[in-house]
């Protein structure tokens, strides 16, 4: 529920947090994100929340283009701040990156 959605800046320094699509696992070795890329976004240190909250919504309402090209987020929290990875299905695919 949107009550329970964690929040980047109140995770310690070095958490992982994953949001993926059903039954694919956040690790490339899942054979849908076995060729798959990346789009990463990177944040100062607890400004990450609202970005954060809103790839969740985007991603839980269907809003990106090419969503079923989609495998999920994380977001990682580390010393110098935080970053937002979108997790895609075919790195090959020019109009979906």
């Amino acid at each position: 529920a949107y009550n329970n959605i964690h929040h980047p800046s109140k995770l310690v320094v070095g958490a992982d947090l994953h949001c993926f699509k059903h039954k694919i696992e956040p690790k490339w070795e899942d054979p849908v994100c076995a060729n798959g890329g990346t789009w990463k976004m990177s944040f100062s240190k607890g400004k990450s929340d609202t970005s954060w909250l809103y790839t969740l919504l985007a991603m839980i309402g269907h809003q990106f283009d090419h969503e079923d090209e989609i495998c999920g987020a994380v977001v990682s929290v580390r010393g110098k701040g935080e970053k937002i990875s979108l997790w895609t299905k075919n790195a090959a695919n020019e109009t979906a990156q």
